[in-house]
């Protein structure tokens, strides 16, 4: 029989780790109901902005950073877990301890790339209601065509050249398949790195 998530072992996950995604867990069972997760709003440009919010693209479900002062979301990871994107489906999954009754939920599993039936009290995080949804969210995901190296590297430990040379640069981040912002400071890391979302996500992002 399966174990609730709450008495399940999670192996050596440090509680750091736990904490740093308990932004992506604070989802309601249906979390798309949340206006902001099904904005039509257009997205403004990252070209040349001095300071991002995030928005949610309900048709590829992830958060991108928008120009927009009045963005929905002041960050990527209130993003994610308010509209569950599509990191929640690698994200470590919440440890909750159940005080009411037990349901089934669904959650993905990245090493098998399928979702599997549980138990568990809540729909937070990479706990889905139903296994549609689990599917929908985390298996849309298409065969990657070729892409350069460097869109495979990480973007690795970037040095400061001089004092005050901050730039605001753009990584793509595989797993995810989304271009992440990053303060650059002149020096070190790797072919990785882009002056804007848009070429960032252009050159290496699947579609």
């Amino acid at each position: 029989n399966p174990t609730p998530t709450s008495r399940r072992n999670h192996g050596n996950v440090p509680g750091t780790v736990i904490f740093l995604f308990l932004g992506l867990c604070t989802a309601a069972s249906r979390s798309t109901k949340d206006p902001r997760c099904i904005s039509d709003q257009a997205i403004i440009t990252t070209r040349g902005c001095p300071t991002l919010t995030w928005q949610f693209n309900f048709l590829s479900r992830t958060c991108i950073p928008t120009c927009k002062k009045d963005g929905p979301f002041n960050s990527k990871s209130a993003c994610d877990g308010t509209c569950r994107s599509v990191d929640v489906c690698t994200a470590p999954r919440a440890v909750s301890t159940c005080a009411g009754d037990v349901h089934p939920v669904y959650y993905y599993d990245p090493n098998t790339r399928q979702c599997h039936k549980d138990i568990g009290c809540t729909y937070s995080g990479n706990n889905f209601p139903t296994i549609a949804e689990c599917q929908e969210t985390c298996m849309r995901r298409r065969p990657m065509p070729p892409k350069p190296q460097k869109c495979f590297q990480r973007p690795g430990q970037v040095l400061p050249c001089r004092k005050g040379y901050r730039l605001l640069r753009f990584y793509y981040n595989y797993y995810t398949n989304q271009c992440i912002p990053f303060v650059y400071q002149g020096c070190g890391g790797s072919p990785n790195r882009f002056r804007y979302y848009e070429a960032c996500m252009r050159h290496c992002a699947r579609h």
